[in-house]
């Protein structure tokens, strides 16, 4: 869904080969970022096309996708224009806390696995009504797209003689039209998604201003600061685009060309549809998706004031800034390309100019010199860091009152295979870590200004909760319960009143909610006008809040006023302002996007400010060349309840053990030949969808003086403690070349265990 690797879906046909009879002899799917734990109590439930297994813990998440997952299949056959009879199954667990998906496209075996824990609002895939129905698309859009068999009869035969048959569009089409067409599919059917979210147009735009569009021989790469995105967020407005040209059925017009009786490559099939490459026509979109940032970028005016003080220049995802109660510090998590994440407090005062001596030497040295122009302020000088010795880094920093400690979160194994945050108290003095809480898989959490429990967010069961946590006895108690169709983000406790503002999930929206710690009783802070807010942190004088909004399509910092709930904007930057602090003095402290990363930036609410940014709103989509110009996002659509839009319900049969599961066999050939004979070999493996039981069997004849044998291995992952056998005998006659071999005795059978 975001980053997860199809390996078997991008390679050239030989090295795809050559992994799948890896994976054949495996016994098991190929690797992911995160794996299925086989352990835990998993039930199975089915539909007419798809088979689920989960964990009891996820039972809830999973049935209400099973429900609706008919319906998705077909609102994305209609648009794909294929979708395979085979049941597929959905394997659904969640081992490490994070919001992600990935399907493998086989055609014998087609299987997706999804992991429930929703994503922020910050993120590009942050942006959905329900998120089990929004991962659920994107997924099931690959096993429709690259289901797709050949309709030539010999390459068909030939696929199905694979250890691992796939399709001609897994084989052959790029990364790119891989998840950018799944990405499209995902928006076109949702209307969510990357495609609507601020957050894909505030990347392609801001990559656009700086020059740093990639080309299309980069627009499939991997890893990398948003590289790896590119597939997904520059895949999808191309394809868009593409449509916009020449139609929605054009696309699809290149998938039926690639499966088409005469074989094509993906240049083959493209450029019959469209008369010119995907490279050259890649190259124009990338020009008109310039032309649009550009034109935005002098509609909203050069006034720097508007995009706040430069505080330092920082790259990659830079964490939340923090500012101490006496304004004196500010920490965040600092991402340094190869090197530990570290979290770091820094002087919020200006720090004096250590170059100015060294430049007065150089200009007596040589008067003619012209210095360097100093672009970027120094790098600020660390007060004290914190990295973690081992294992996940220490994130999300905020002070308690007394200036000296700080509440941290890390992600920490647990004792059923997960990994979950818990929460550290870190002394900025001496350096002292103190863990706090043990399981707890709270994070993201606010200290109270007694320093006695904190506002944190617990995800389990694929939602995530607001709760309280005792900073002395780790107690939790649930503040607001979500569920399938809510989810929290990001608690801040006002200093003044010790309400908590958090933002919340319900539809296609994020809002601010205001909570109250001791009776939960809560009321939203932001207007009624279907606008996304988030990111919210009180005002020092407790009555206003500092929140993100993307109003007018672009992320950017607001104030909300308590008594009337009007917005004001703060900024108007190009690319995405979020993470406010506010410091004692009134001063933000956020972050702001650019190309490499996020930067550390300060500004003020005053009146210059919000004079700036609304002037810069005022022409801001009339600046489009392209009024569908992926520059921004859509404008949004305020939608009803329960829309009509999202898919059916169906009915889906009772639940039952999983056992040990469906059972896929898979065979491995192969031929030796040299010195000394040649032999043939032929493996055969049995797994499940959440690899239970596992079992290979090897058969090897060999003429000459090869050997001859069986062997077999089953292992079982039933519980924490792997089980495993293994077998074998063989039969050795080096006689056969030298018939001294047999006087000697060397021709021998043998066997083991």
């Amino acid at each position: 869904m975001r980053d997860a690797r199809r390996t078997l879906a991008s390679l050239p046909l030989l090295r795809t080969l050559a992994i799948a009879c890896a994976c054949a002899l495996a016994g098991a799917l190929p690797a992911a970022a995160q794996q299925p734990r086989p352990w835990l109590d998993w039930r199975t439930t089915e539909s007419e096309h798809f088979v689920f297994h989960y964990p009891s813990q996820y039972r809830e998440w999973t049935l209400s996708l099973a429900r609706r997952m008919e319906g998705i299949r077909e609102q994305v056959r209609t648009l794909v224009g294929y979708a395979p009879a085979r049941r597929v199954h959905i394997v659904v667990d969640d081992p490490a806390n994070d919001a992600n998906g990935t399907a493998y496209s086989t055609l014998d075996a087609p299987t997706i696995v999804l992991f429930p824990t929703p994503p922020s609002p910050r993120e590009e895939i942050g942006n959905y009504r329900v998120w089990n129905e929004l991962v659920a698309t994107h997924e099931f859009a690959h096993i429709a797209h690259l289901g797709r068999p050949s309709r030539n009869r010999l390459r068909s035969f030939l696929y199905g003689l694979s250890p691992v048959p796939l399709g001609p569009i897994a084989l052959d089409a790029p990364r790119w039209a891989i998840e950018g067409y799944a990405t499209y599919i995902e928006g076109r059917v949702t209307g969510t998604g990357r495609p609507n979210h601020a957050w894909r147009a505030a990347v392609l735009r801001q990559f656009a201003l700086e020059g740093r569009l990639p080309g299309y021989a980069q627009l499939s790469a991997t890893g990398g600061w948003e590289t790896g995105s590119f597939a997904y967020l520059a895949g999808s407005a191309y394809l868009e685009w593409l449509a916009r040209r020449e139609g929605d059925s054009s696309i699809t017009a290149v998938w039926r060309r690639m499966s088409a009786r005469t074989p094509r490559s993906f240049d083959q099939a493209f450029s019959g549809v469209y008369g010119r490459s995907p490279a050259a026509l890649y190259s124009r979109f990338v020009a008109e998706l310039t032309a649009d940032a550009l034109a935005l970028e002098r509609s909203m005016g050069s006034d720097s004031v508007r995009a706040g003080t430069l505080i330092q220049r920082l790259s990659r995802n830079t964490g939340d800034p923090a500012v101490s109660p006496d304004g004196r510090f500010v920490a965040l998590a600092v991402r340094v390309n190869d090197l530990p994440i570290r979290v770091v407090v820094w002087r919020t005062a200006e720090e004096p100019d250590t170059l100015a001596r060294a430049r007065e030497r150089a200009a007596r040295r040589d008067p003619d010199d012209v210095p360097a122009r100093a672009i970027f302020p120094p790098p600020r000088e660390e007060v004290i860091s914190l990295i973690a010795e081992d294992g996940a880094p220490y994130e999300s920093p905020r002070w308690f009152a007394d200036n000296r400690h700080l509440l941290l979160s890390r992600l920490m194994p647990r004792s059923d295979g997960t990994l979950r945050p818990d929460l550290f108290r870190w002394n900025a003095t001496d350096g002292d870590v103190e863990r706090l809480t043990t399981g707890a898989s709270v994070s993201q959490a606010d200290p109270s200004p007694s320093g006695e429990w904190a506002a944190a967010i617990r995800c389990e069961r694929g939602w995530c909760d607001p709760v309280r946590v005792d900073l002395k006895s780790a107690a939790v108690q649930l503040l607001r319960a979500g569920g399938i169709n809510r989810t929290y983000y990001r608690p801040r406790i006002s200093r003044e009143s010790g309400v908590i503002a958090v933002s919340e999930q319900v539809g296609d929206r994020w809002r601010i909610l205001l909570v109250d710690p001791a009776t939960g009783a809560s009321q939203y802070a932001d207007p009624e006008d279907n606008v996304s807010r988030y990111d919210a942190t009180f005002a020092p004088d407790g009555r206003s809040l500092i929140a993100v909004s993307e109003r007018e399509g672009i992320p950017n910092l607001e104030r909300l006023d308590q008594t009337t709930h009007n917005g004001t904007s703060i900024t108007a930057v190009t690319g995405a302002a979020v993470a406010p602090d506010v410091a004692p003095d009134g001063g933000i402290w956020f972050l702001s996007l650019h190309a490499g990363g996020y930067d550390l930036r300060r500004t003020v609410a005053d009146s210059g400010t919000i004079a700036a940014s609304a002037l810069a709103y005022a022409t801001l989509r009339r600046a489009l060349v392209d009024s569908s110009s992926p520059a921004l996002p859509p404008a949004r659509i305020r939608q009803p309840a329960d829309s009509a839009t999202r898919p059916t319900e169906h009915p889906i049969d009772r639940e039952r053990a999983y056992g040990v599961g469906p059972s896929r066999f898979r065979y491995l050939p192969a031929l030796e030949s040299g010195f000394g004979g040649s032999s043939v070999l032929l493996a055969v493996s049995r797994t499940d969808p959440v690899g239970r039981l596992g079992l290979v069997a090897r058969g090897v004849l060999g003429t000459g003086a090869l050997p001859a044998g069986l062997s077999a291995t089953i292992t079982s992952r039933r519980s924490r403690w792997v089980t495993s056998g293994f077998g074998w005998l063989s039969h050795e006659a080096p006689s056969r070349i030298a018939k001294a071999a047999g006087f000697l005795g060397l021709d021998l059978f043998r066997a083991g265990g």
